[in-house]
C-alpha cells in the first residue's frame, strides 16, 4: 500500500520477506511494463550503494531478455550522485583542486599567525606532505557539514548559543579559511560542488520532469532532502519493510533512530557464533558452507559480508587452501597493485638511493621485463643478495661502476638510473611531475602487449588507469592553481588518489565476499556475516578532532545513535529477508587484542543478553578445528613431498655431520640438494660475518713473524691493523653504521685474545699450522677407504717440551661454550656434533700418530672467558665417534633422511617455511620418499 508523506511523495512499503533487488525489480516490472517494452526512461531510480545500481540493471535486462520485451533502461544513481541531476551546476573545482586549495589557505593562514587555534603546532612551511593532509582534513570536514546545510560559521553561531565559548575562537578560525577557501574557487572560475548543493536547495533550484524513485535509502543527508522536498509532486519512496513497520520509518524513508533503539532485533542462538579470532572465524565460514553445501545448496548461493576487512584476506587464503572458489565484489584495494607498487619504489629509489630500494626494484616483474628488454638478462636477485650479503651495502654507491663478478647488476644500476633521471629534480609543479611519471611509465610498460582477461595484465590495466586517472585530475589542478612539491610528495600524492580504487577481480561461480551495506543488494540466499563486534556493527566515533559525537547530534549530522540504527536495520532486512544468515563474533582481533560483540546481538531479554556473553567468555580453541564434512582438503597444511634421488657420496666434510644428525632431511635439503635461505634485509654483520672476519684476521696473524711474539701490545696492534683494513675493504664507506660498532666490539676480544695469546707462546706453546687444509681428504675407517672426510684445521699447536699437540678449532659466539656441550648429548647416538673428533684424522699427517688434544679457543663477549678449553674425552668415545660418522656416511648413501624435529627448535631454521615449521596446523606427519633410481 502507499502513503502519501507531508512533502506529497508517494511512500511504498514493500516488505522485507524477499532480498530487495528481487522485490525493487518486481515492483518495476509491474508498474512501468507495457505490452511490449519495460519503459524506464522517465525515471531516475536512486539506490544507496552502486553495487545496488549495478545489480539492479543486470536483473532489469535479464528480465527483458527472458520475456521478450524492449528495454528503455532508467537513470540508475546512487544516493550520493543524485544532486546534480536535479539542478543546474557550473563547472565545480575536483577533489583534487578543493584539497590543494585548502592547503594553501592553510599554510598562508599559519604564515599570518591565524592558525593557531586550529593547528598549535603547524609543520615546516616547506613541507608539503604534511599541510596536504591539513589540507585534506579540511576538506572532508567541509564536505560533511555542507552534507547537511551547515558551513563552519554555522558551528560558530551553535557554541555561542550553547556556551562552548573555548570553542568559539577555533571554529572562528576555521570560518575564516572556509571564506578565504570560497575567494580562491571563485577567483578560478569554479563552484564548489558542497556550496553549490547548498545554495541550490536554499534558493530553491531543483527540479526534474522525471520520476525520482528513492529506493532502500534509510540514511539521507539534510541537504539532499531538501532536494528531495524539492521535486516530491515527482517523488516514490520505496522501503524495504513491512507496513507493520511504519513507526520505526519517517515519511522520507529515512529511519526513526530512536525507534531502532527501543525495539531489539530478532537475533536467534542459532544464527549467531562466538569465535576465537579471525584464523577461527574463517574455519567457521568454511564449516557453515560445507555443511549447507552437503544439504544441495550451491557454492555461489553464499556471500560472505566483512564489515571489517582485515577478516578478508583469512577467508580468502583457507577458501583457497580448501580449493573452495571465491571472489571479492569490491576487488583488489589498489595499494598492492603491481603498477602501484612499482611507481612507489621508483619514487623511493630516487629519494633515498638506497641498496633496499634498488634490491626491492629488481625483483619486480614489471622492472625485471624492463631490463631484460634493455639487454640485461641473467639472475640479477640472486647476484644482488650476494653483493649485499657479502658488503651489507646502505646506499647504491659501491655498485656503480663496478667490473668484475657484479658487473652485471652495476649496469642494471645504471640503466634504473637513467629510467628515474626526470624524477631527479628539484620541487617543481605538479603538471612537470605529471608528464615526468607519465613517460616514466611509458617507457616501462607502453610495449607490453596485454592480454585483456588474463588476471596478470587485468592488474596492469587497471595500476595503469588508476594512476593517469590520478595525473589527469592533478594535471588539471595544476593549470588552474600552482604549487611546488619534490617528486615523492607527488608520487605520494598520486599513489594516495589511486589507491581508493578497486582492482576488478573477474568473478567466479564460487562464493561471493562483499561489504556490510552492499551485501543486502545481493541475490544469494545464504549471508555470513563476519566481525559482528562493536566498533565495527555498528561502527562508532569515540574521538573527533573538529566533529566529536556530541557536536554531531547538537548539529544533526550523521552520530553514533543514527550509525546504530542503520546497522540494526541492515540487520533485520537480512535475517528476514535471507533463507540462512549468520552471524559471527570475535573474541579478539588478529593482534590479540579484545573485543566486544555488537550492541545489536545483545538485544533482547537479560536472560538472553546473559547467556550470549556467557558463550562469548566460554569460547575455546576447539572452535577453531575444520569440521569433517569439510571433504575438499581434510587438512589445510600440505605435507611436503621430496622425492629424494639416489646418493653415492664419498667425500664429507666434517662440518655436515651434524646436519644429518640434527634433521636428515635438511640434511638433504642443505647438502644434496644445495638448498639455502638467502636474505637481502642483514642491516649488521651476521654471526658467519662476524666470524668470518675474525678467523681471516687470525689467519693472517698465524702467518705473520708475530705468531711467536709474546707481545701483547704488538700482537694486538697487528690484528686490529688487519681487521680494519679488511673490514674496510669489505664495507666501506656505503655500509651501515652499526657495522663499525661491530668491528669495534670484536677489536675489544682480540684485545683479551692478544693477551691470552702472548701468555700462550710464553707457556712454551709454537704455531705449527693456521687454516690447515685438507682438501684431499682422509679415510677413517680402513673397512671404507672409499668414504672419506675433509675439512680446514682453524690451527694446529705444539709443545716442544711435553711432545704435545693441540687442535683448535677457533669460536666467536656470544657465549663461551665446551666441546662437549656442542658436541655430545643424552640421547642415543650421544652425539650431535663429530668436527673436533674427525680433526685428529684430517691432522694426522702433521701430528703423525701422537696423542692431540683436541678444544676451541673461545673468542666470546665475556673478556675474562676468552682462552683454551679441551674435551675430556678418552680414546673409547673417539671411537665411538668414528663409528657415528662412519653410520652417518652409510645413511646417506642408503638414502636415509626422515624428517627430525626432536633435536632442536625448528621455527627459525633455513627450511622453516619449506617444511612448515611456521604454519600453526602444521602437519605431525613424517616426511618420506622413495628414492629415483
Amino acid at each position: 500500500m502507499a502513503h502519501r508523506g507531508l512533502n506529497n511523495q508517494k511512500h511504498v512499503y514493500l516488505g522485507w520477506d524477499t532480498p530487495p533487488i528481487e522485490s525493487l525489480t518486481d515492483w518495476l516490472t509491474s508498474q512501468y511494463t507495457n505490452d511490449a517494452s519495460l519503459d524506464l526512461s522517465g525515471t531516475i531510480i536512486v539506490l544507496p550503494a552502486a553495487t545496488a545500481v549495478k545489480s539492479l540493471l543486470v536483473r532489469l535486462v535479464d528480465h527483458c531478455q527472458s520475456s521478450k520485451l524492449l528495454f528503455f533502461p532508467p537513470t540508475a544513481v546512487t544516493l550520493g550522485h543524485l544532486p546534480e541531476y536535479l539542478y543546474t551546476a557550473r563547472p565545480t573545482a575536483s577533489s583534487s583542486l578543493q584539497s590543494l586549495l585548502w592547503t594553501d589557505v592553510a599554510r598562508k593562514a599559519a604564515i599570518n599567525q591565524t592558525l593557531d587555534r586550529v593547528f598549535p603546532a603547524p609543520p615546516h612551511l616547506e613541507n608539503f606532505a604534511p599541510w596536504h593532509a591539513i589540507g585534506e582534513t579540511l576538506a572532508t570536514l567541509h564536505t560533511e557539514l555542507a552534507g547537511d546545510l551547515q558551513d563552519f560559521q554555522s558551528v560558530v553561531e551553535y557554541c555561542q548559543r550553547s556556551g562552548h565559548s573555548a570553542e568559539v575562537k577555533r571554529w572562528q578560525q576555521l570560518a575564516d579559511l572556509q571564506r578565504a577557501y570560497h575567494d580562491e574557487v571563485d577567483r578560478l572560475g569554479f563552484w564548489d560542488i558542497q556550496t553549490a548543493r547548498m545554495i541550490a536547495v536554499k534558493q530553491s533550484e531543483c527540479s526534474t520532469d522525471k520520476e525520482v524513485i528513492v529506493a532502500g535509502c534509510v540514511d539521507i543527508n539534510q541537504t539532499i532532502q531538501g532536494m528531495l522536498n524539492a521535486v516530491s509532486d515527482n517523488l516514490t519512496v520505496l522501503t524495504f519493510a513491512p507496513e507493520s513497520e511504519l513507526n520505526r520509518f519517517h515519511g522520507n524513508g529515512a529511519l526513526n533512530t530512536n525507534a531502532w533503539h527501543e525495539q531489539p532485533v530478532e537475533i536467534s542462538a542459532q544464527q549467531l557464533t562466538m569465535v576465537e579470532s579471525p584464523n577461527a572465524q574463517a574455519l567457521a565460514c568454511a564449516n557453515v558452507v560445507a555443511e549447507y553445501s552437503a544439504m544441495g545448496n550451491s557454492q555461489h548461493d553464499f556471500v560472505i559480508a566483512c564489515p571489517d576487512t582485515n577478516d578478508e584476506p583469512y577467508i580468502l587464503r583457507l577458501f583457497d587452501r580448501q580449493s573452495t572458489p571465491v571472489s571479492s565484489l569490491r576487488g583488489r584495494p589498489l595499494h598492492d597493485n603491481i603498477v602501484v607498487s612499482t611507481l612507489r619504489l621508483l619514487g623511493n629509489f630516487v629519494q633515498t638511493n638506497s641498496y633496499q630500494s634498488f634490491s626491492s626494484l629488481i625483483r619486480l616483474p614489471d622492472i625485471q621485463q624492463y631490463l631484460s628488454d634493455s639487454g640485461i638478462v641473467g639472475d640479477l636477485i640472486s647476484m644482488s643478495d650476494d653483493f649485499h650479503e657479502k658488503h651489507l651495502p646502505s646506499q647504491t654507491g659501491r655498485l656503480r661502476g663496478l667490473e668484475g663478478k657484479f658487473a652485471k647488476l652495476a649496469v642494471a644500476l645504471q640503466t634504473l638510473d637513467e629510467l628515474v633521471m626526470p624524477l631527479s629534480s628539484g620541487p617543481s609543479r605538479l603538471s612537470h611531475w605529471c608528464t615526468a611519471i607519465l613517460e616514466m611509465l611509458n617507457v616501462v610498460y607502453g610495449q607490453q602487449l596485454v592480454e585483456k582477461h588474463n588476471p596478470q595484465y587485468t592488474a596492469v590495466l587497471c595500476g595503469t588507469r588508476a594512476i593517469s586517472q590520478s595525473l589527469s585530475q592533478l594535471a588539471d589542478a595544476d593549470h588552474s592553481f600552482q604549487t611546488d612539491c619534490d617528486v615523492n610528495e607527488f608520487i605520494n600524492l598520486t599513489l594516495e588518489l589511486a589507491s581508493n580504487q578497486f582492482e576488478t577481480i573477474q568473478p567466479t561461480t564460487g562464493v561471493v565476499i562483499t561489504g556490510w551495506l552492499d551485501v543486502v543488494w545481493g541475490e544469494q540466499s545464504n549471508v555470513l556475516v563476519t566481525g559482528f563486534n562493536e566498533g565495527t556493527i555498528p561502527s562508532s566515533i569515540t574521538s573527533d578532532l573538529f566533529l566529536p559525537n556530541s557536536l554531531r547530534t547538537s548539529l544533526g549530522l550523521v552520530d553514533n545513535a543514527r550509525r546504530f540504527a542503520r546497522d540494526a536495520y541492515t540487520t533485520a532486512l537480512l535475517v528476514n529477508s535471507r533463507k540462512t544468515v549468520a552471524f559471527f563474533c570475535k573474541r579478539t582481533d588478529a593482534a590479540g587484542m579484545p573485543l566486544w560483540p555488537s550492541r545489536i546481538a545483545l538485544t533482547g531479554d537479560a536472560q538472553q543478553i546473559a547467556e550470549r556473553l556467557s558463550d562469548f567468555s566460554d569460547i575455546n580453541s576447539e572452535e577453531t578445528s575444520l569440521s569433517p564434512i569439510y571433504t575438499v582438503a581434510p587438512d589445510p597444511a600440505t605435507v611436503l613431498d621430496i622425492e629424494f634421488t639416489k646418493v653415492d657420496k664419498t667425500e664429507f666434510t666434517v662440518t655436515e655431520f651434524r646436519d644429518y644428525l640434527s634433521c636428515p632431511t635438511r640434511y638433504y635439503l642443505k647438502h644434496i640438494l644445495e638448498l639455502g635461505a638467502v636474505t637481502d634485509d642483514s642491516r649488521e654483520l651476521s654471526a658467519l660475518a662476524f666470524g668470518n672476519l675474525l678467523h681471516d684476521s687470525l689467519h693472517d696473524f698465524g702467518q705473520s713473524d708475530l705468531s711467536r711474539s709474546t707481545d701483547c701490545d704488538a700482537i694486538y696492534g697487528y690484528l686490529e691493523s688487519r681487521l680494519q683494513t679488511r673490514a674496510d675493504r669489505i664495507y666501506g664507506e656505503y655500509s651501515y653504521g652499526v657495522i663499525q660498532i661491530q668491528i669495534s666490539q670484536l677489536n675489544n676480544r682480540l684485545r683479551a685474545f692478544s693477551r691470552w695469546q702472548a701468555a700462550w707462546i710464553a707457556d712454551g706453546w709454537e704455531m705449527i699450522e693456521t687454516e690447515f687444509n685438507c682438501s684431499p681428504g682422509v679415510p677413517i675407517s680402513v673397512e671404507h677407504p672409499n668414504l672419506i672426510v675433509r675439512g680446514r684445521i682453524d690451527r694446529i699447536d705444539y709443545h716442544a717440551e711435553t711432545s704435545c699437540w693441540s687442535i683448535f678449532d677457533y669460536k666467536s659466539s656470544e657465549t663461551c661454550h665446551r666441546p662437549e656441550k656442542i658436541h655430545n648429548c643424552k640421547d642415543v647416538p650421544y652425539w650431535k656434533d663429530l668436527q673436533l673428533p674427525l680433526y685428529r684424522h684430517l691432522a694426522r699427517s702433521v701430528t703423525e700418530s701422537a696423542n692431540v688434544r683436541l678444544g676451541y679457543i673461545n673468542i666470546c663477549n665475556d673478556l675474562n672467558a676468552i682462552g683454551e678449553y679441551f674435551a675430556e674425552w678418552d680414546l673409547d668415545q673417539l671411537e665411538t665417534a668414528d663409528l657415528v660418522a662412519l653410520d652417518v656416511m652409510q645413511a646417506i648413501n642408503g638414502n636415509q633422511f626422515e624428517l627430525r624435529n626432536d633435536m632442536k627448535p625448528t621455527f627459525f631454521s633455513d627450511f622453516s617455511y619449506l617444511l612448515g615449521d611456521t604454519a600453526l596446523d602444521k602437519p605431525s606427519a613424517i616426511i618420506e620418499g622413495e628414492p629415483i633410481e
